[in-house]
């Protein structure tokens, strides 16, 4: 079903409403960030669960984003956004109350159910409100610019509640944010749908098997051992799901994700580029929030603030991407974008226990001009190679494709530094005559390293705390070195198969067609 066109202001203040509820998903896949120090303290997370704690959210939202983008499509795409609202509130409720990281790690996962019923239909809403390219090229710049700035909120309004409030204030202040949410979305946002065939169930859960185990082997495999039995079982399973995912897609009447999608370049590279984007950003803000905090010593709000240059180059570049393209194409704009992504973290691989703000200043600024860049042509570029009626499905594909990016990001850069910091610190019982108990306590992580350092007296503190910061830089190096070589890598491919030009919809006549034809 079909609404008619809006009118212009109404247009864009549906777009300001969309971006409005963008924000609080962005916002709270990064505002946990800020918090792990605290959280760590508090509930006595080890590393891997804090890792858990972050990707919990994302994980879950990257599984069901193709899901509840059909769903949008199908049911109406208001409702997808109402209904996600009401379940990310009531996860956002239930996170206060918790008393164990199991438990806040469960109830995060249901925030990011019902982020995943938010972002597709915020997404796909957009293409349908707006038909003119160059308005939509302007509404999608705005939505990454959004999708990007409320990610590096998340650590700014994070700190600030920390400091005023405890740990669970980062949640009560969804609570307001959702019901404020729910009264402007229907008055201003159309429930436009697209009435199509019943989502693939089967797939679904073919995808989400494969993918928590790959997860799963990431985030454990510096605790179990990456040899050990369970973490290659893991390994096997994930790649046995990835594989018989494929198959399935590519067999059934009605995939969980069309794979004649990824036939056409300026889908499957500006996917790709765009996934690799977000495997960077949200790798490296797990760290260097931890590094701004433990090793630096700054407090979670003055952490926040130091990012403030980060969040706005992500603003500037992402509008002044979407002007780019029309004059450079999209392949050099998001090669660009990529290849500043490398060289920030890049610059980053060499931190040390003594640098300052200052010295990390433009690896930060660095960042959020790589990310800036690279978002909003290939949201153009995804979109633009789509059917109308694909755009709810499109977009949930290319959501997820950034979901998963992000989640591996946090488990694999996690995962380096968790592994660097474990052989560096596997030293410190035998130097200091330690008892197992308290060793173990220690290589939780390295605030809990802190917290035992200043319970054993005087002579103790500064030596372990200067071993403690020794092995965080060095596993958080060792991450920034791969998110490097990963970024090189992914502007390479751009500048080899991403196509330049500037793209609108597809008319749905012509696209099912070639559609049709591919089948």
């Amino acid at each position: 079903m079909t609404s008619p066109p809006l009118p212009p202001r109404r247009r864009w203040l549906a777009v300001a409403v969309l971006c409005i509820r963008l924000v609080v998903i962005a916002l709270d896949a990064t505002i946990v960030n800020v918090a792990v120090p605290t959280i760590a303290s508090k509930l006595h997370a080890s590393e891997d669960q804090l890792q858990w704690i972050v990707d919990g959210y994302t994980l879950t939202f990257s599984v069901l984003l193709l899901t509840c983008g059909h769903m949008a499509d199908r049911y109406g795409r208001q409702l997808g956004l109402i209904f996600g609202l009401i379940l990310f509130g009531t996860g956002s409720t239930l996170a206060t109350f918790a008393i164990s990281p199991d438990q806040l790690i469960v109830w995060r996962a249901v925030m990011g159910a019902g982020a995943a019923f938010i972002m597709p239909a915020t997404l796909s809403s957009i293409s349908h409100i707006f038909r003119d390219p160059h308005e939509r090229s302007q509404a999608l710049g705005l939505w990454s610019a959004t999708l990007g700035i409320g990610a590096i909120l998340g650590p700014i309004v994070g700190g600030k509640l920390l400091q005023l409030y405890n740990w669970q204030s980062i949640f009560w202040v969804n609570v307001p944010i959702v019901m404020v949410g729910i009264a402007l979305v229907i008055p201003f946002v159309p429930n436009s749908r697209h009435t199509g065939p019943r989502a693939d169930l089967i797939g679904l859960f073919i995808s989400a098997l494969g993918l928590i185990a790959l997860v799963w082997a990431i985030i454990e495999g510096p605790v179990q051992g990456w040899t050990s039995r369970p973490i290659l079982l893991a390994l096997l399973l994930a790649a046995t799901g990835i594989i018989a995912f494929v198959v399935w897609e590519l067999r059934v009447t009605n995939p969980l994700v069309p794979m004649h999608f990824f036939r056409n370049m300026r889908f499957s590279m500006a996917s790709a580029s765009i996934s690799i984007a977000y495997f960077v950003l949200m790798g490296s803000l797990f760290l260097s929030t931890q590094y701004l905090q433990s090793i630096l010593g700054n407090g979670p709000f003055a952490t926040g603030l130091r990012l403030v240059p980060e969040a706005a180059a992500i603003a500037v570049f992402s509008l002044i991407s979407s002007l780019a393209v029309r004059h450079t194409g999209t392949k050099l704009v998001v090669a660009a974008g990529l290849l500043i992504t490398g060289a920030s973290v890049w610059y980053l691989a060499h931190t040390t226990s003594s640098w300052s703000y200052i010295d990390i200043l433009p690896a930060l600024i660095g960042l959020g001009a790589g990310i800036g860049t690279t978002m909003a042509p290939c949201e153009e570029s995804v979109i633009g190679s789509l059917p109308q009626s694909q755009t709810g499905v499109g977009s949930s594909v290319n959501s997820t494709l950034i979901q998963i990016g992000s989640t591996l990001g946090v488990a694999v850069f996690g995962s380096l530094e968790n592994s660097g910091f474990h052989s560096h610190m596997s030293a410190i019982p035998r130097l200091f005559h330690l008892p197992s108990s308290l060793s173990l306590m220690m290589e939780k992580s390295i605030s809990a390293t802190y917290a035992v350092a200043s319970k054993l007296g005087p002579a103790y503190v500064s030596a372990i705390k200067a071993m403690a910061s020794r092995a965080f830089i060095h596993g958080m190096d060792n991450a920034m070195w791969i998110g490097m070589a990963v970024a090189a890598v992914a502007a390479t491919l751009a500048l080899a198969l991403l196509p330049s030009q500037h793209g609108s919809l597809v008319p749905d006549m012509v696209s099912d067609a070639s559609d049709a034809a591919l089948e």
